[in-house]
C-alpha cells in the first residue's frame, strides 16, 4: 500500500507540470532565438515564450523587432 501511495505521488508531481503548461528547456528557447536572429529581416528577438502541449508538441511565441527599412510585403 505504501509503495502505491509513493508511486501515485511521483505520478502527480510529473504530470502536474504538463497540465500547467511547463516551459521548454532554456537550450531549446536559446536555439529558437538563434534561428530567428539569423534572419536578415530581424533586428532583435525581444522575448520568447514556450509551453508544452504534449510529450512531442511545443508551442512557442516570439516578440521580434524587425528592421526599420522593411515594408509590409517584405516581411511576408
Amino acid at each position: 500500500g505504501v509503495l502505491l501511495i509513493l508511486l501515485a505521488g511521483v505520478v502527480i508531481v510529473e504530470t502536474q507540470s504538463l497540465l500547467t503548461g511547463e516551459a521548454a528547456l532554456p537550450s531549446i528557447v536559446d536555439e529558437a532565438c538563434s534561428i530567428l536572429g539569423k534572419d536578415a529581416r530581424v533586428a532583435s528577438v525581444c522575448e520568447v515564450l514556450s509551453m508544452h502541449l504534449g510529450p512531442h508538441e511545443l508551442l512557442m511565441a516570439a516578440t521580434v523587432a524587425f528592421r526599420d527599412y522593411l515594408s509590409g510585403p517584405q516581411l511576408g
